[in-house]
């Protein structure tokens, strides 16, 4: 069962960085000339308007890598909640249904991606957040009741929680700064620490085309300089819980410490011209690779 579900999150991995690559390529990470292509895509309501000649050619390959992988992990998730249903516990029964209902959800979405709408790139990023995070669920054990290192500060768990909360948060406004275009909005002389007349910036449901056309308006300052601001406390929790689960889990708690210095560090990097597609695209996945350490430190904190 183990092998089963390590091989569900490696497939499911596969299909976030595949997914992160189409929708930040499109989205004009990495495009030329900079940051005249950045900006044109700022004006449309997203790849919906992009040409046939603006599409890059690898697109079509790992477009099928990421369906096949998809239904691969999909099969997976059915097989892992078949054959391991009886003999979990309740909460492995509900992270189990998570995957099946998100990925379902996914394929439905997918029908309906790339959209105009900020709340379908959100849809995606937390659903391929919570595959993971549900995987991890599954595949940590929780400690046995007479562990020699069953003693933890009774406030861990609860920030773990919290973590697991502001990862996904977080991961809710990187959607809105890739759909909103919204990623070199601060280039130019930074952004104003409380950004005016963004009316509109944060509502998932009003598309790109109902805001002003520059990539420096301030809806897009407004979304990137909260993705910041929120990013700085992400990162604060995430090293308290590293080292406050440093004794009982060395080695998970030393991953999400760097993880999580890693990922803001891969967002200062993407201020800089032009910002690289490899880095956007690292910079997403290890975000949804954090919530996964989250939830594997607080389900091994969980006494059996």
């Amino acid at each position: 069962m183990k092998l089963l579900l390590a091989l569900a999150a490696a497939l499911t991995l596969i299909v976030a960085v595949s997914s992160a690559m189409l929708r930040l390529s499109l989205g004009g990470a990495g495009c030329t000339p900079w940051p005249a292509c950045y900006e044109t895509r700022a004006d449309h309501a997203v790849q919906t308007s992009l040409t046939p000649e603006q599409v890059p050619g690898w697109h079509r390959g790992v477009r099928l890598a990421h369906r096949v992988t998809a239904s691969l992990a999909g099969l997976l998730f059915l097989m892992a909640t078949l054959f391991g249903w009886r003999r979990w516990s309740y909460s492995e029964r509900c992270a189990a249904l998570v995957l099946l209902a998100v990925s379902v959800g996914l394929a439905l979405l997918g029908r309906y991606t790339p959209s105009p709408l900020p709340v379908v790139v959100q849809a995606n990023l937390l659903g391929g957040h919570l595959l993971l995070a549900a995987l991890a669920w599954l595949l940590v054990r929780p400690r046995l009741a007479n562990h020699s290192s069953a003693t933890t500060a009774a406030w861990l768990p609860a920030l773990a929680v919290l973590l697991m909360i502001l990862v996904l948060s977080q991961a809710a406004f990187g959607g809105l700064v890739s759909a909103r275009s919204a990623a070199a909005a601060c280039q130019d002389g930074g952004c104003p620490a409380v950004p005016v007349d963004a009316d509109g910036a944060f509502d998932p449901l009003r598309p790109n085309t109902a805001l002003p056309p520059s990539v420096h308006a301030p809806q897009r300052q407004a979304v990137l300089h909260w993705h910041t601001v929120s990013g700085m406390l992400t990162v604060a929790v995430a090293l308290v819980v590293a080292w406050g689960a440093r004794r009982c889990v060395p080695g998970p708690a030393m991953a999400l410490g760097s993880v999580a210095v890693t990922v803001p560090l891969l967002g200062w990097l993407m201020r800089a011209y032009p910002m690289p597609l490899a880095t956007t695209v690292a910079h997403s996945v290890l975000a949804a690779v954090l919530l996964a350490l989250a939830t594997g430190v607080r389900r091994r904190l969980r006494r059996a």
